[in-house]
C-alpha cells in the first residue's frame, strides 16, 4: 500500500510554500516550548539553593 503524503492527508496544505511555512512554525514552536521547559527546570533546581542562602 502506498503511503499517503502530508498533502494527501491534509487538504489545507495546498501549496509547497504553505507547507514549508507551517512546518517552520511547528518546528519553531516546538523549540520555544522546549526552551521554556528547560528554563523552568533550571529555575526550579536553582530555587532551593537561593532560598537556603
Amino acid at each position: 500500500m502506498k503511503k499517503k503524503s502530508l498533502f494527501d492527508q491534509n487538504p489545507h496544505l495546498k501549496g509547497n510554500k504553505t507547507y514549508s511555512r507551517d512546518l517552520k512554525i511547528n518546528v519553531l514552536s516546538s523549540m520555544a516550548i522546549e526552551g521554556v521547559r528547560k528554563a523552568a527546570e533550571k529555575a526550579l533546581t536553582a530555587a532551593p539553593k537561593s532560598i537556603k542562602a
